[in-house]
């Protein structure tokens, strides 16, 4: 019968080994890629804020100037939504990055979201209900 532990010819045990190679090579190097969590959603308020201080990301308000004047939150840089070129601002950003984005309730934003997913960004956490929800929730805000 033979050593039960060397079963296999010479050259199926060779193959073996190679493709148990390949796969622990395949692993190393794409594994930190499918680690690296693809998460593009609507958040509640409470959610957003954890997320904004828990993770190293860009806080977009994408309101309009006057709107953000009024009230911000704070560390968010203005990208107004109705400025020509928005599009192509949002396409140079660099998709591997965190962004956060609000706007007033929640429309603008959620038009952002959808967008930023179509062009193939990895994280981006939407406000729900925007602003008005974030002030509703007694949270801070700059003028």
């Amino acid at each position: 019968m033979g050593d039960p532990v060397h079963q296999y010819p010479e050259s199926l045990s060779a193959e073996l080994t190679m493709k148990t190679i390949l796969s622990l090579l395949v692993l190393v190097f794409f594994l930190p890629l499918i680690a690296s969590e693809k998460y593009l959603e609507s958040v509640s308020v409470s959610d957003f804020q954890k997320a904004i201080n828990e993770e190293e990301g860009t806080l977009l308000d994408v309101r309009s100037p006057k709107e953000h004047k009024a009230a911000a939150i704070a560390n968010s840089s203005l990208l107004n939504y109705f400025e020509e070129g928005f599009w192509d601002k949002i396409a140079e950003l660099p998709k591997e990055k965190t962004y956060f984005v609000y706007c007033a309730s929640g429309g603008r934003s959620g038009k952002t979201l959808n967008r930023m997913k179509e062009l193939g960004f990895l994280r981006v956490f939407e406000l729900s209900g925007g602003m008005r929800a974030w002030q509703a929730a007694g949270l801070p805000v700059v003028k």
